[in-house]
C-alpha cells in the first residue's frame, strides 16, 4: 500500500493511505492545509512564518511511498 508521509518537527510523522485520484504533491497539500494553519511572522511574534498543527507544532514536508 502507497501512503503519503507528512513530516512534523518533533513529532512522529502522519501516515495518510494515498488516493490515487491525486498526484502526490496535490494530496501532500491537500492534507498539510487540512491538518495545519499558514502562519506568518506578522500575525504571530512567536513563531516563525509556516505551517502549525493546532498543538503549535511546525508540519515542515511530506513525501508518498
Amino acid at each position: 500500500m502507497k501512503y503519503v508521509i507528512i513530516l512534523v518537527l518533533l513529532a512522529d510523522p502522519i501516515y495518510i493511505p494515498f488516493d490515487s485520484t491525486l498526484d502526490c504533491f496535490e494530496q501532500g497539500q491537500e492534507i498539510i492545509e487540512t491538518i495545519s494553519t499558514y502562519q506568518t511572522e506578522e500575525e504571530n511574534l512567536l513563531m516563525d512564518q509556516g505551517w502549525y498543527t493546532p498543538k503549535g507544532k511546525l508540519v515542515y514536508g511530506f513525501y508518498c511511498k
